[in-house]
């Protein structure tokens, strides 16, 4: 699980996981693989967009084989020894390309070459304008017979469609609710299971949701899912098995990893980065996890209500 953390920036910045054995460990220095000089820099910046494109997509596919050789490192050292290497950043688009793909007959001209993140930013994009028309008064928006055959009918593209890449595992994606849950109440780690979010992503409309009290300054209230509710189905907290703990770790970590701002020095996964990796790499992580699951849990709670920085002496101390 170790941190990898992915960047368009022109400026390569990644960050190298710690493992919970000393804070005195140095920090080995970053060693750029796409961003390796100025004039590199300016050469990617230079390249025609379909190059770019075809670059990125790559990257990633590379990206995320070493993240996935990484975490089952860190899960097993001895079937795994070798972990994966550092991400490679991505290329920037510049805003004027950027802003093409708003045009959906722009990006539908780059076949099989809109890699993740990408297709990320232009849903994201889409989805601000929906909810800007859905503030316009009817009589301020109109819309073609096509705009209105799309939108009645609920058509759909092949934009958002994700390659296959041999040899890389399913990659956990997760729904818009469970960011806007996050903000108000911690999300219980059974609902990182693969079953579960496969629930969350497939069901996302029709599960049980609950309105919290309005945030100071605010008239309404959020809409978030009933995580009370839920957990009858979905586990609560200590229920999982060990196994099962690893995979939603795993997940909750990814999940964590998208909350990152960018361009932070210090991210925001980080400490899950290092609380999960605490666990996962002791070699009697399975005879002893009935006697650490609970530790691992206040942790986690005293790390919602306090927001401290990691620390491995209070782990080991436990």
């Amino acid at each position: 699980m170790t941190d990898l953390s992915q960047t368009a920036s022109t400026t390569e910045s990644s960050q190298t996981a710690s493992t919970p054995v000393s804070d005195s460990i140095p920090t080995p220095p970053h060693i750029p693989h796409t961003h390796t000089s100025p004039a590199i820099i300016q050469m990617l910046k230079n390249l025609p967009l379909l190059s770019i494109l075809q670059m990125n997509k790559d990257i990633e596919e590379k990206n995320a084989k070493q993240s996935w050789k990484t975490f089952n490192h860190t899960c097993d050292p001895t079937a795994h020894p070798k972990p994966g290497s550092e991400e490679a950043s991505l290329i920037s688009l510049d805003d004027i390309n950027l802003n093409r793909f708003h045009v959906p007959f722009f990006a539908a001209s780059f076949p099989n070459l809109i890699y993740s993140k990408l297709a990320k930013w232009i849903a994201d994009e889409d989805i601000k304008d929906k909810l800007k028309l859905k503030r316009k008064p009817a009589d301020e928006v109109k819309l073609s017979a096509e705009d209105v055959r799309i939108a009645k009918r609920h058509c759909m593209n092949r934009q958002k469609m994700v390659p296959w890449v041999v040899g890389v595992p399913w990659q956990a994606t997760f729904p818009q609710n469970l960011f806007d849950t996050e903000i108000c109440i911690t999300v219980p780690l059974p609902f990182f299971l693969n079953k579960n979010l496969n629930i969350l992503n497939i069901e996302a409309s029709t599960l049980l949701t609950t309105k919290t009290n309005p945030n100071p300054g605010e008239t309404k209230g959020n809409v978030i899912l009933d995580i009370e509710k839920l957990s009858t189905c979905f586990g609560k907290e200590l229920s999982l098995s060990c196994s099962q703990w690893t995979e939603a770790a795993g997940n909750m970590y990814l999940f964590q990893k998208e909350r990152d701002e960018e361009g932070t020095c210090k991210a925001h996964s980080s400490w899950y980065n290092d609380h999960f990796c605490f666990y996962t790499s002791q070699d009697t992580k399975d005879e002893l996890y009935n006697a650490w699951k609970s530790d691992e849990l206040k942790f986690c709670q005293e790390h919602w209500a306090k927001y401290r920085e990691f620390d491995a002496s209070c782990y080991y101390q436990a």
